[in-house]
């Protein structure tokens, strides 16, 4: 990726302006990398992977896996706090016992989100790590 960057990159990107590629440009370069390489952007993939599609295909993968059923649940059953938001409930196969559930906010909102590691604090509310 640097050889990629000092070569297409400009003065900036030369060996005597910059030792080393800085983090924050590793994923650009990388994407420019791919691009000339596979001629192929990633916005030409998006509608492949659109998010039913997605999130269907996961949820076929972990019923294959762990012989476990998502199912979303009823939008009236729980309160959300943004439309996009929904609700699944996990069910076990063998069984049919309902085993878990979770909220899916698949889409950021900067102005309304916390970014980073904010779900430690679940973790000490939870029965199932006593």
């Amino acid at each position: 990726i640097t050889a990629y960057a000092r070569a297409n990159g400009g003065d900036e990107y030369s060996t005597a302006n910059l030792e080393k590629l800085m983090p924050w440009d590793v994923t650009f370069w990388s994407e420019r990398l791919k691009e000339s390489k596979f001629e192929l952007k990633e916005e030409e993939l998006r509608p492949y992977f659109a998010l039913p599609n997605v999130l269907q295909g996961m949820f076929d993968l972990v019923d294959r896996l762990f012989d476990i059923s998502v199912k979303q649940a009823d939008p009236d059953e729980v309160q959300v706090w943004h439309p996009d938001v929904s609700f699944y409930k996990v069910f076990d196969n063998a069984s049919g016992d309902h085993i878990a559930s979770f909220y899916l906010d698949p889409y950021s909102r900067p102005a309304d989100k916390r970014g980073g590691a904010w779900m430690d604090v679940c973790l000490g509310k939870t029965s199932a790590v006593e």
